[in-house]
């Protein structure tokens, strides 16, 4: 239906312009994730850990970066991505609707994974600085007993640090460490690296080809000012945000490699 300037309405293209939500934005607009899992962690973790017929969650998968990566090495993979918009972004880049579930971390206890489990490792994969309850959000599911790895892959930093990114809370690695220790779950491997984010450069143009290739009404509803307005507001900061990234893959006491 056309409204009386001629644009579309109840577009989702429209509803996705008049979000204030920093992830929507996000989802769309970035050039790749908050972290580097695309590119430098996942090609460490393909080298530390073995895939193939691993049963993996990944908690905030995102827009499915990690996802379709480990299933191609073989892994049995399930995310759960809590915003609509990365879902929708992560099914039309391939991954699989049945295998991407509407949940946040908070509400993956004992009794969800029960029913969408068994999990051999759990991803975690910088989501825990925007938890309400930060670490503590995972207590309930890691406590369930069945999942055996726990990867964690998050930046380690202040929250100046975070390019405005609406960060709760930020965790050093001994933070880390000592949630694993507490819920029985001994140290296995931890690497360190540095990576640039480098977001701030992207032509109107390609904002739009991005916009596009989410949201087919966007060509007949061209706003591109209005596209150039939200990367501005949610994703442009200034010069590079430089971070370093803890990987730290911890293993449940007791327990053989997954």
């Amino acid at each position: 239906m056309m409204d009386a300037s001629g644009r579309l309405e109840n577009s989702l293209y429209r509803q996705w312009l008049a979000s204030d939500d920093y992830f929507d934005a996000l989802a769309v607009l970035s050039t790749g994730v908050l972290h580097p899992g695309r590119g430098m962690a996942n090609d460490l973790l393909a080298e530390m850990l073995d895939w193939r017929g691993v049963r993996v969650l990944d908690v905030g998968a995102g827009t499915g970066w990690s996802h379709r990566y480990f299933s191609h090495l073989g892994a049995e993979y399930h995310s759960v991505e809590p915003n609509a918009y990365m879902r929708r972004t992560a099914v039309s880049a391939g991954v699989p609707e049945l295998e991407i579930t509407a949940a946040a971390a908070e509400e993956l206890d004992g009794r969800w994974q029960a029913r969408n489990g068994p999990f051999d490792r759990l991803m975690v994969q910088g989501v825990i600085g925007f938890l309400d309850d930060g670490l503590r959000s995972l207590q309930p599911l890691v406590q369930s007993g069945d999942i055996r790895e726990i990867v964690f892959v998050d930046w380690v930093g202040d929250i100046e640090n975070a390019a405005g990114a609406p960060v709760k809370a930020t965790y050093n690695l001994a933070e880390i460490v000592g949630f694993c220790e507490a819920l029985g779950f001994g140290y296995l491997d931890v690497q360190t690296f540095a990576y640039q984010d480098v977001r701030t450069q992207i032509a109107e143009e390609t904002l739009f080809e991005r916009v596009c290739a989410q949201f087919v009404e966007a060509q007949e509803i061209d706003q591109r000012d209005e596209v150039g307005a939200k990367f501005r507001q949610f994703l442009h900061h200034e010069g590079l945000a430089a971070k370093r990234y803890v990987v730290l893959v911890a293993r449940r006491e007791g327990c053989d490699a997954v």
